[in-house]
């Protein structure tokens, strides 16, 4: 197997792996009998723990040293990792697993628009499916179209969508590279 095999393979086990327990930590989370905010102290503490440990064993450094290196995006990232905990935690109080998990499945499709336009980050393949308000061009609010069709029950993106396949019948300069999976082009 060659280099960016491994690589992909290995990340995609990551990815199945913290699937898994993201999931199963909700329910975890709902059956236990504390407050979000004791919730959250506990798995911010076994977190920080483990994570140190895994920074030590891998780094060979001190942990330290690894975030004066990273710099200001290491602290960005753990503001965000920090944040978006803390409302996951809340989320199980207010509302069910199921619709927390539910929201949460949305946000590869909203990081992958929002990272093609503000990062400049690899094209999505079909960028007319992505194009949820069907304007011709992809801007946040085909991110938020999304998730305000999911949750709120406004208009369904036109085809080529996430329920019926097909062309886009507005004429415009954005097309899909490759078929959407599931359906014939």
């Amino acid at each position: 197997m060659s280099g960016g095999a491994a690589t992909a393979r290995r990340g995609a086990l990551l990815v199945t792996g913290a699937a898994v327990v993201w999931s199963s930590g909700a329910l975890i989370a709902r059956l236990v009998a504390t407050t979000p905010w004791t919730t959250n102290l506990w798995r911010s503490l076994f977190a920080s723990a483990f994570l140190g440990v895994l920074l030590s064993i891998t780094g060979r450094r001190s942990i330290v040293a690894q975030w004066r290196e990273g710099g200001r995006p290491v602290i960005a990232v753990a503001a965000c990792m920090a944040l978006a905990s803390t409302c996951f935690i809340f989320s199980l109080a207010h509302t069910s697993v199921a619709n927390t998990l539910l929201l949460m499945s949305t946000s590869p499709y909203v990081v992958g628009v929002l990272g093609w336009l503000l990062l400049g980050d690899t094209e999505p393949p079909c960028l007319d499916a992505a194009d949820a308000d069907d304007s011709g061009s992809l801007e946040i609010s085909d991110a938020v179209g999304v998730l305000c069709w999911l949750f709120l029950g406004d208009c369904e993106p036109p085809a080529p969508g996430p329920l019926e396949c097909g062309s886009d019948s507005t004429p415009d300069e954005i097309e899909c590279a490759t078929a959407t999976e599931g359906c014939a082009q």
